[in-house]
């Protein structure tokens, strides 16, 4: 059975999180990984617009920001340009920029892109995740166990060693004397074994354990010192313990992560050694761990006792030149479906589905048990042309309960057990919806009829009663039957009906029948819009209802329009009721209250509303909403403005900003208005002031004065897109030269020129050959557009019917000045 590899499994993860969507992530400058990301079209060129827009970032100010990161300034121009309605078609942004955008800030990954929700951080947050990784990228169970930090498998180098640690060279041993003496040594096991012992001499331990050597000392230590006897008239006492712990050398190999030799403390154990080597491969056994020393195999560690059961009996403490070794996996099996653990298993010969069951810690309460599917690949011996695979469908309920004398189920290596989760449908309940305190199911009980059932979810005073629905499945369809029950005593008397399963009892409630009572205010109010009817309700009722007047609002006056219903046609279906507000609604202070002549002679108060009546409140005569323009680029103080007076104009406005910078163009000002660029003259704005080229200015207007550019952009349909130096006189065909020239599907036909204030020119045809180009200006860009498909480039009859019709306009022309001579 082919494995998922881990990283593979981790990067399912991945890919899988993001594609889910919606948990934010933290601002930050984006990765060279999120600018791939955002590259390969996550992020289009309307979005890089838009992220610059909002930025609130002029032109200069981002080219000047790009020059002092050591960018090419003239990055963002063409978004510049979009935004500014010139311009053509925008290319796909190229990592460089995107990199400048994410450096300037404007570019923050994981803002606005539906990333989703999950987003890891690094792999190793991705590996603790695997616990939680859907059947679709499971891995081997006990995996992740040794792949995380993890100090569980870490030895105890510190605190007091068993009676049953065995000493070896590299020890170091403290033994301290006292009583008729006091002392203290510290005494290393030599490569030979042995202890030397001051006044004592060489004493072996090689092999021995603490408790054995203990009984050694005293024996040793007896002959020397007189005091150190048995009984209690003993005077001197010794006391032996361990310092520094040896390091031993260790083999790890076979199907392990990182198989080599390993220095390990003379304590660590056949976990740790598995440890330090990265724990075994997907391909390696967790069941069968063997551990050889001197050639002979001293113990065969399952961990899956230690995994499933905590038990770590077969975990013993290694010894120099110990060798762990892991063999290739036996038969796995793969679990899927309503399981606890959901994972890849190893079972061993004579286990069956009863064990993978108990290593997957049980099935879930919503497992189907009875129709657990095993998809299995046949033994070679029993695979024929075309029947490699079978699906075998066992009843494992029994399994799941632990009964005893319930026969397993025999699996073979690659058997997937799935188990499906049993279904939603909820038998033995009725429900009830619509008007009542507690809509929802209940339980079906013998004999429960509709009234008692009502009874308990207990109807709602605007509860329907004389018809409540009752919707029954039908047997032989698809279909519902639908009975008809009344539970008022004041009209057929109370009906009332058995209940069946799945049976849905619907009572209606009057708001749900009737037409609700409403009012709606139209005008100048903070909420316009439909508001429920509430008897006695008047007209400034219902505006403080919405919020109140705004700016500019009539605060004296309101007109109520009341619709006539009559039985017959008539011309006339509202009529119209002027009314006068008291005053007592805050309204902003007014110079003028506005008030129309006498007023209204009907105050509000007087004149209750009406079930359907629509209030107005009007606009204050003379009102004027406040008009804000902006100013940007070359100026001495670009901001916002405020419009003083009516019909203020562009000369206006530019005598506020305190004039023009050395380095201003005045001739590529710009007028941005709703998005788009109008091409203004504003010099002669300045200069001749109330004329065509000084525009009265409206709400959001924006002006841009930019700085002098002396260069000159040629793009589209050229050999290479380029940036030229302006020289006074040059003509527009030198222009594209310096851009490699015309390419071959090039129309010269239509070659435009946008200059920098927005305006554009077409170049111009005569008698169909003679082309006048339009003149070229700092700071303008020249666009060589490509001929349609289906014009090609032009071919020879195309070229032959041109010539012959400019011969026969010529021809014509002289036979006519001929005759006009005549």
């Amino acid at each position: 059975m082919k494995l998922p590899k881990r990283s593979s499994a981790i990067l399912s993860l991945v890919v899988v999180a993001l594609s889910l969507g919606t948990a934010s992530v933290s601002a930050q400058v984006p990765t060279q990984q999120d600018l791939r990301r955002l590259q390969s079209g996550q992020i289009s060129s309307d979005e890089v617009v838009r992220r610059l827009r909002e930025s609130g970032m002029s032109r200069e100010q981002v080219r000047a920001r790009l020059q002092q990161l050591g960018y090419d300034p003239g990055l963002a121009d063409r978004y510049f340009d979009s935004m500014e309605g010139v311009g053509g078609e925008l290319p796909e942004a190229e990592q460089g920029f995107l990199e400048a955008l994410g450096a300037l800030g404007i570019l923050q990954p994981g803002v606005d892109f539906p990333l989703d929700s999950l987003v890891l951080d690094s792999l190793a947050l991705a590996a603790d995740s695997l616990d939680a990784l859907p059947d679709s990228v499971l891995s081997v169970f006990g995996l992740d166990v040794f792949r995380r930090r993890t100090t569980r498998f870490s030895p105890v180098v510190t605190g007091p060693v068993g009676d049953d640690y065995r000493l070896g060279p590299g020890d170091e041993l403290i033994l301290v004397l006292y009583g008729d003496v006091e002392l203290a040594y510290r005494l290393g096991v030599t490569r030979e074994g042995s202890l030397i012992i001051p006044d004592v001499g060489q004493v072996s331990v090689n092999g021995q354990s603490l408790e054995q050597l203990r009984r050694s000392l005293f024996r040793q230590l007896s002959r020397v010192y007189s005091g150190i006897r048995e009984g209690g008239d003993a005077t001197t006492f010794f006391d032996v313990s361990l310092g520094r712990l040896r390091a031993n050398q260790v083999f790890v190999i076979g199907y392990v992560e990182s198989p080599g030799s390993y220095m390990v403390s003379s304590v660590s154990t056949v976990f740790t050694a598995l440890q330090v080597a990265g724990g075994p491969t997907e391909r390696g056994s967790f069941r069968r761990v063997v551990v050889r020393r001197g050639g002979q195999e001293v113990r065969q560690v399952d961990l899956y006792d230690y995994l499933l059961r905590g038990d770590a009996s077969d975990d013993i403490r290694l010894e120099h030149g110990d060798i762990v070794f892991v063999p290739p996996a036996g038969g796995q099996v793969t679990v899927r479906g309503e399981f606890r653990r959901p994972a890849i298993y190893e079972v061993l010969e004579g286990e069956g589905l009863r064990d993978v069951i108990g290593f997957s810690g049980g099935m879930l309460p919503t497992a189907h048990a009875r129709a657990v599917r095993i998809e299995r690949l046949l033994p070679f011996a029993e695979r024929s042309p075309g029947m490699d695979r079978v699906i075998v469908t066992v009843d494992a309920a029994a399994l799941v309960d632990d009964l005893a004398d319930a026969p397993d189920v025999e699996l073979l290596p690659g058997d997937e057990i799935f188990v499906p989760p049993t279904i939603e449908e909820q038998r033995n309940r009725v429900l009830v919806a619509g008007a009542v305190h507690f809509p929802g199911r209940y339980q079906l009980v013998e004999g429960l009829t509709a009234r008692a059932l009502l009874d308990q979810a207990e109807l709602r005073e605007d509860a329907y009663l004389p018809v409540v629905h009752v919707y029954r499945p039908r047997l032989d369809s698809a279909g519902v039957t639908l009975l008809r029950i009344a539970t008022d005593p004041a009209l057929r008397g109370i009906q009332d009906v058995v209940l069946l399963d799945r049976d849905s009892v619907v009572v209606f409630s009057m708001d749900s029948l009737v037409v609700s009572d409403s009012v709606r205010v139209a005008g100048l109010v903070r909420n316009p819009g439909r508001y429920r009817y509430a008897r006695g309700m008047t007209a400034e009722d219902l505006i403080l209802v919405a919020g109140g007047l705004v700016e500019g609002a009539l605060a004296t006056e309101a007109e109520i329009s009341r619709a006539r219903v009559t039985l017959d046609r008539r011309d006339t279906v509202s009529v119209a009721i002027p009314i006068r507000l008291s005053g007592l609604i805050p309204s902003p202070a007014l110079v003028d209250n506005g008030s129309t002549s006498a007023g209204p002679s009907l105050s509000a108060a007087d004149v209750p509303l009406e079930v359907g009546d629509r209030l107005f409140v009007r606009e204050r005569p003379g009102y004027v909403a406040p008009i804000t323009v902006y100013v940007s680029g070359q100026v001495g103080f670009p901001g916002a403005y405020a419009v003083e007076r009516r019909n203020e104009r562009l000369s206006d406005i530019m005598r506020r900003v305190g004039g023009f910078s050395p380095s201003a163009y005045v001739p590529g000002a710009r007028l941005i208005r709703d998005s788009l660029v109008v091409g203004i003259d504003l010099g002669q704005a300045i200069e001749n002031p109330g004329g065509p080229d000084d525009l009265l200015l409206r709400a959001n207007d924006q002006i841009l004065v930019p700085e002098y550019d002396p260069t000159v952009g040629i793009r589209g349909s050229v050999a290479f897109e380029t940036r030229a130096v302006f020289e006074p006189g040059m003509g527009l065909s030198e222009y594209i030269r310096q851009a490699g020239g015309s390419l071959e599907d090039a129309d010269l036909d239509r070659v435009s020129v946008e200059y920098a204030n927005g305006r554009r020119e077409t170049t111009k045809k005569f008698l169909w050959l003679i082309r006048r180009h339009p003149r070229v200006e700092p700071g303008s860009t020249i666009l060589v557009p490509a001929s349609p498909p289906s014009q090609g480039g032009g071919n020879f009859t195309e070229i032959l019917s041109a010539t012959l019709s400019f011969s026969t306009a010529v021809i014509t022309l002289l036979v006519l000045t001929d005759q006009l001579r005549n």
